[in-house]
């Protein structure tokens, strides 16, 4: 029992269910109600039970004339709920948004809106896409990525539909055509990969919490991208049945080492969870051809630059610079962050008056840069003029790809990316002259009008 450590999220769905949905519905003595309804009520009831004990907080919906399409969307939209009060939970610490009755209330509302949509599917396969540098377009890949080519996949949270190099155009360019379209790319073979528009972001929270909580699981998903696209990073001629190697050789430890370091990613928030679970996936694969302690040691190769999702270092394996963008106001919390990484966020997030704090840890760097205030924008006239960001939100990704949005933010984070690129250690004190030496407004790129 929880007593006086209740999840505080208990009364916060408790509530909003009273408040926010129950008055959309109409109250009519004897109304039937639908048993989908009662099921979820019935699995909100249960996390209340294991949640809060004491508050004996319990929904009752009999009698309302529920309307489907509404609950549904309610359903939906839990762990935006979740995100949108994190600044009202208070010791945050307790990690209650990682908790089990949360992940097992997260899991059976996901259920309910798999069962219930036909545009829904519970599982999904990745998609990836090449970008080709003569068109500047996205395409269908047409054979294996290379090994011996340095390779920098990126993996985002726009979904794509299938087959479509369109849409992966606009999910890949809309948050990155200044990064990836940077010169220092040029030598670089860009992949996109994505997660399809059937399996949508408001359901993927028990996928995402699972990875965070127990860093060591994959996904069916994970597996089939490792063996289809990763497998020549690992090996040659390789053959599987299921998740075992059932044909093929291992590498040269010379061989593996130089693979190993062409593999890079860039992702950001939920995509940073999928790439950890596949090259966890790929790492599984490959200890059935090699010693694990050769594997922990070269596994170090392996770069990863992630924005938004700072998975504790004791959980990766691999190198990796943690990109997050925070308020040095604390009135202003960067509020997915704080629900997915709360003892992390406290310890990372800027104080009053910083630019850049740097935190180093094992084989993780964590680099917090300053949430930009203002943005440029291009006049009628061509001139470029100041203006107040509408919106100050320290998850989006703009934040540090898009050069009219923060141009030191942008510098840092390609620095970052050059170092990942030539496999070089990051300087920190190289990061902290970038951060603090290029004013936002008045850099190169772009001037005060």
């Amino acid at each position: 029992m929880r007593g006086d450590m209740s999840n505080p999220y208990a009364e916060i769905f408790y509530k909003d269910f009273k408040e926010l949905l129950l008055p959309l519905h109409n109250y009519q003595k004897g109304a039937e109600v639908n048993p989908k309804v009662r099921q979820v009520v019935d699995y909100l009831n249960d996390f209340f039970k294991k949640a809060a004990p004491d508050k004996k907080l319990r929904l009752d919906v009999d009698n309302y004339q529920i309307n489907m399409k509404k609950f549904a969307d309610f359903v939906l939209s839990f762990r935006a709920d979740m995100i949108a009060h994190a600044a009202d939970v208070k010791n945050p610490e307790k990690e209650y948004g990682r908790a089990p009755e949360m992940l097992k209330l997260l899991e059976n509302l996901q259920k309910f809106c798999v069962e219930n949509s036909s545009k829904i599917k519970p599982d999904f396969d990745y998609e990836i896409y090449k970008l080709n540098r003569q068109t500047g377009h996205m395409e269908m890949l047409n054979r294996l990525p290379d090994e011996n080519q340095k390779s920098m996949y990126f993996f985002g949270v726009n979904r794509t539909s299938y087959n479509n190099p369109q849409a992966a155009d606009r999910a890949f360019f809309h948050p990155t055509k200044d990064l990836f379209t940077n010169e220092i790319f040029k030598n670089t073979d860009v992949y996109f990969v994505s997660v399809p528009s059937y399996f949508p972001e408001e359901i993927s929270a028990p996928l995402i919490l699972n990875t965070i909580v127990k860093p060591e699981q994959t996904q069916s998903c994970d597996v089939t991208f490792a063996q289809t696209y990763w497998r020549n990073y690992i090996g040659k001629d390789l053959r599987f049945e299921g998740d075992r190697i059932v044909a093929g050789k291992p590498l040269k430890p010379d061989e593996l080492k130089q693979n190993l370091q062409n593999l890079k990613a860039f992702t950001y928030c939920t995509g940073g969870a999928n790439a950890h679970r596949c090259f966890k996936a790929l790492k599984n694969l490959a200890s059935q051809l090699y010693p694990q302690d050769m594997l922990d040691k070269l596994w170090k190769e392996i770069n990863v630059t992630s924005f938004a999702f700072p998975l504790e270092a004791e959980k990766i394996d691999y190198k990796c610079t943690a990109l997050l963008c925070t308020d040095s106001n604390p009135n202003n919390p960067e509020k997915v962050l704080l629900t997915n990484f709360p003892k992390l966020y406290n310890e990372l997030k800027l104080n009053q008056g910083e630019k850049i704090k740097i935190t180093n840890r094992a084989d993780c760097k964590y680099v917090t840069c300053e949430l930009p205030k203002q943005v440029m924008s291009q006049a009628e006239n061509g001139r470029w003029e100041v203006k107040e960001v509408a919106d100050h939100n320290g998850h989006r990704l703009q934040n540090v790809t898009a050069k009219n949005v923060c141009s030191q933010n942008f510098e840092v984070l390609k620095y970052i990316l050059q170092c990942a690129l030539q496999s070089k250690e990051v300087n920190d004190k190289k990061l902290k002259n970038i951060a603090e030496g290029i004013n936002p407004i008045k850099s190169k790129s772009y001037q005060r009008a």
